[in-house]
């Protein structure tokens, strides 16, 4: 019972996203300081924020994409279009 009153008093992403409008954004020095204020009031727009507003620690990401590229346009293969290497560079890092 206790459970179902923290899901009622919380928001609907909507109702997140209205308060989210209402907020004066002058004030924050970047979009991190603004959530670490802000998150605890909108925590699923917080959530989404963390997930995609942060940045690799490291390079090994990209170098590993340019490795890839590099293996995938080798000479024999320079008959693939475009399109098929994008693909073929997404399915290799998903996979």
């Amino acid at each position: 019972m206790e459970e179902r009153n923290i899901c009622s008093n919380s928001l609907s992403i909507e109702q997140e996203l209205a308060k989210l409008s209402t907020i004066p954004k002058v004030q924050y020095n970047s979009c991190s300081s603004f959530w670490q204020i802000n998150g605890q009031g909108m925590p699923q727009l917080a959530l989404l924020a963390r997930k995609y507003l942060s940045m690799s620690a490291s390079s090994v990401p990209s170098e590993s994409t340019f490795s890839v590229s590099n293996y995938l346009l080798r000479k024999n293969r320079l008959a693939l279009t475009s399109k098929n290497i994008r693909l073929t560079m997404f399915l290799k890092d998903k996979l």
